[in-house]
């Protein structure tokens, strides 16, 4: 519990959940229930290939499967909205981007609508700003791996549609979503996926200083290395801040033997 600066600066150490054997974890998102910390996150799982979203409480187990489909699923970026709970997981094997509503949480969801259809996205990323709706998602291929695009709506439920100024945000390798936009000491920081190195190498935080339906502008604030201490030293590659928790993944090159 605490804010990112803690973990970033070294002053506070992060309670790692460890996966099983045969399993990865990554992309958390948290969210709290009558004082409670969850988080979601993907569970990879080696023997399918394919990942589905599960969450725990406390940030320990029991670790629990609550949205599986018969294609892949992982960043299941979370948001409250008008009293309800949302999620927009990536899906991109499904050739389209919905949004899924929490009917019992935490466990039961229901396809509430599609936001973009006949497409191939990543890491979907929703902000609410000045009464209008933005959504950054990445491409598959190529592209996805130094290229964001931008759409806007005026609702949620959308019509989505590019932004008008720049529908593409960044053109090299590390313009990648990784985690939720923050609020920090007035800043609006996104982070992103530093990539130059290694997948998932280190987190970039970019400062928005514009944002409208007609006028985009983000800058380089600041960089976020894995440290050398943790368990997993070999990267960081996602972030949440979110009710005064913040959730990182990171990993460790293990040799296969």
């Amino acid at each position: 519990k605490g804010d990112w600066p803690e973990l970033q600066q070294g002053r506070k150490a992060p309670n790692w959940l460890h996966p099983p054997p045969g399993h990865f974890y990554a992309d958390p998102f948290v969210v709290t229930r009558d004082g409670t910390p969850w988080v979601f996150f993907e569970d990879y799982v080696g023997a399918s290939e394919r990942g589905h979203i599960a969450c725990c409480a406390n940030f320990e187990g029991p670790v629990v499967p609550v949205l599986e489909a018969d294609f892949h699923l992982s960043y299941p970026f979370l948001l409250e909205w008008e009293g309800q709970l949302f999620c927009v997981p990536e899906q991109n094997a499904s050739g389209k981007l919905s949004l899924y509503r929490c009917l019992d949480f935490p466990g039961k969801w229901v396809e509430e609508c599609e936001l973009l259809s006949d497409c191939q996205v990543i890491d979907p990323t929703l902000l609410h700003w000045q009464n209008h709706w933005y959504l950054w998602v990445g491409e598959v291929g190529e592209s996805a791996r130094h290229e964001v695009l931008l759409y806007q709506s005026e609702s949620l439920t959308g019509p989505w549609k590019p932004h008008a100024r720049v529908p593409r945000v960044k053109w090299d390798w590390t313009g990648r979503n990784g985690g939720t936009i923050l609020s920090y000491q007035g800043r609006l920081l996104r982070p992103a996926q530093n990539r130059t190195r290694t997948y998932g190498g280190s987190l970039v935080l970019y400062e928005i200083s514009e944002l409208s339906p007609h006028g985009y502008r983000e800058h380089e604030w600041g960089r976020w290395e894995p440290d050398p201490g943790w368990p997993y030293p070999d990267g960081l590659h996602h972030l949440c801040a979110r009710d005064g928790y913040s959730v990182i993944d990171a990993k460790l090159f293990v040799e296969d033997l």
